[in-house]
């Protein structure tokens, strides 16, 4: 079953009481491990997950890590959310397990998907280019996508809920992009 991701979560990791280190180091172990707040993100969209599946809601997403001089440390989850009737419930959900406070400058949990959820080829494309834009600047420009540098930080820059096979790719009618080409062309419909 193929699964559209229409959402967009950003999330502030920074304006987490539970993603602040208890050693002031701010790398997320939240116990001075310094494992770069792998765990408080696992846990977070552990529940996230869960949360969803109690709405019959896949539990499917793509992640991307960043850090910037606006945003500070923040992920960004491409996710599958089919009712944005949820949107509310998803966010208060997300700010509540997670025990974000208020950030300074603008939300620390805030869920992007239109109207009706990003449903067209080109609003998907779009999203995907957004996600990649931290890649290496030769990458970037290789695949059509304005590069913008992230700084440095310690653990996993992208994640996925699922990997899907081949053989479960071509069963759902996907096609690669087994070229650069092909995937540029993909992401700038």
């Amino acid at each position: 079953m193929q699964v559209p991701l229409t959402a967009m979560l950003t999330i502030r990791l920074e304006q987490s009481l539970l993603f602040t280190s208890a050693d002031g180091r701010g790398d997320g172990s939240g116990d001075g491990s310094g494992d770069g707040g792998q765990r408080f993100i696992g846990r977070l969209l552990d529940k996230t997950g869960r949360w969803l599946l109690r709405r019959d809601v896949p539990a499917a997403y793509l992640l991307v890590r960043e850090r910037g001089a606006k945003l500070g440390d923040h992920l960004h989850v491409l996710l599958h959310l089919p009712d944005l009737a949820l949107r509310r419930q998803l966010i208060a959900y997300v700010t509540t397990s997670g025990r974000f406070e208020d950030a300074p400058c603008g939300d620390a949990v805030k869920l992007s998907a239109g109207r009706w959820g990003m449903r067209t080829a080109p609003m998907s494309a779009g999203a995907l280019r957004y996600c990649l834009k931290s890649a290496a600047a030769d990458i970037a420009d290789a695949l059509g996508v304005q590069h913008r540098p992230t700084e440095p930080f310690v653990g996993r820059r992208f994640a996925v809920s699922h990997s899907i096979g081949p053989g479960a790719r071509q069963a759902a009618g996907w096609s690669d992009a087994a070229d650069l080409d092909r995937l540029r062309a993909y992401l700038n419909p």
